[in-house]
């Protein structure tokens, strides 16, 4: 084979790996949106189910009072409260009446007290003075400290039946619509749920497509260009390029010896990385001869390809729109600056996807 035919056939085999590379990319990002994606419709599900909560609790407590007994609610909401006002009243007053008897009793009960010969009345008032201040503490500590003035007192606004009535039919009017709210709430969490499952399904079908097409474009690859260079030196290819472009090697051995020489210096990543360097002007400026490289690839590819299809009965679906002339110099180009070694990283990832999909689909079957 001549010098030119080996240099197109190892531009045309770096255009398709690079097709294979740009693909890798595109099914990163998507993956990486359906994990998104993911995570926002499970942030919205539990958005909903923490504001369906909110609204069904709000429907027990207006259930309870438009189901609620209009006798009951009469001695809950009328007769017990006017007992509990009473105890309030009796705890505010109790302190400083106390207090006040101790420091100024008279009457019947002063004249009991004088009458009497010892002076226990002293002990009483004592008593009663102690007694009337810790009360009276505590009120004020409740009252002002602990409850609140205004709240305290607020219970001691009694309902009257007609307002316990008109309670009930405003509850059940709010009933209505608090279930219509969830209703709503419900039924647009279902919808988007439902896009998000539609639009995750064709991803994926989409992304299964593209693993199983970057895998057939590989082996029609592998059978393309094998026998001018195994596939385990395709790493190597921008460095054999540049020995080729460069008239360092005049073909395919003398150029592979150059390569292992690099490889048994250590050197052979830092090699790679200035051949890359050296042939990405040439890849983007020479459009004319690259395009006349790849269209002349693109007929040898096409027919691998198409021997595939028959031979292995493959569905390649979408296979245009992944490859073709056009795509191939493109892909060249937008991967010119990326070594060859990262690009058989990404073809390694690609086939390593296609290959695990395989195992799965088969498990399934």
């Amino acid at each position: 084979m001549e010098k030119e035919q080996v240099l197109a056939s190892l531009y045309n085999l770096r255009a398709g790996l690079s097709v294979i590379s740009v693909e890798k990319g595109s099914v990163v990002n998507s993956k990486n949106n359906q994990v998104k994606e993911e995570k926002e419709a499970a942030s919205l599900q539990k958005a909903t189910k923490r504001k369906v909560r909110d609204i069904e609790d709000r429907l027990e407590w207006k259930k309870r009072v438009a189901n609620r007994n209009l006798f009951v609610g009469i001695i809950v909401d009328c007769v017990f409260p006017i007992f509990v006002n009473i105890i309030k009243i009796l705890f505010a007053l109790l302190g400083p009446f106390l207090l006040c008897w101790g420091l100024f009793y008279g009457g019947w009960f002063n004249d009991w007290m004088f009458s009497d010969p010892t002076p226990k009345w002293a002990t009483w008032r004592l008593i009663f003075v102690i007694v009337g201040l810790v009360i009276t503490l505590a009120a004020i500590f409740v009252v002002f400290a602990f409850v609140g003035f205004s709240e305290y007192f607020e219970g001691m606004l009694v309902q009257s039946p007609s307002e316990i009535a008109t309670d009930k039919k405003e509850a059940k009017e709010q009933i209505k619509v608090l279930e219509k709210e969830k209703r709503t709430l419900l039924g647009e969490a279902e919808k988007k749920r439902a896009e998000y499952e539609v639009v995750n399904k064709e991803t994926t079908a989409v992304l299964r497509e593209k693993k199983k097409n970057c895998q057939a474009v590989y082996t029609a690859l592998e059978k393309q260009y094998s026998p001018l260079l195994d596939s385990r030196d395709w790493q190597h290819i921008d460095l054999l390029i540049f020995y080729f472009e460069t008239r360092r090697a005049d073909n395919m051995k003398e150029a592979l010896q150059l390569v292992d020489r690099q490889v048994q210096t250590n050197s052979i990543l830092q090699a790679i990385k200035t051949a890359t360097a050296e042939i990405t002007d040439t890849i983007r400026i020479s459009t004319s001869r690259m395009a006349q490289i790849v269209g002349n690839g693109f007929t040898l590819l096409s027919s691998q390809l198409g021997e595939l299809q028959r031979t292995q009965n493959l569905q390649l679906m979408q296979m245009n729109e992944m490859i073709n002339e056009q795509k191939m110099l493109k892909a060249l180009q937008q991967k010119a600056n990326v070594n060859s070694m990262q690009l058989m990283e990404d073809v390694k990832y690609m086939r390593t996807l296609a290959e695990n999909a395989e195992v799965r689909r088969r498990n399934n079957a």
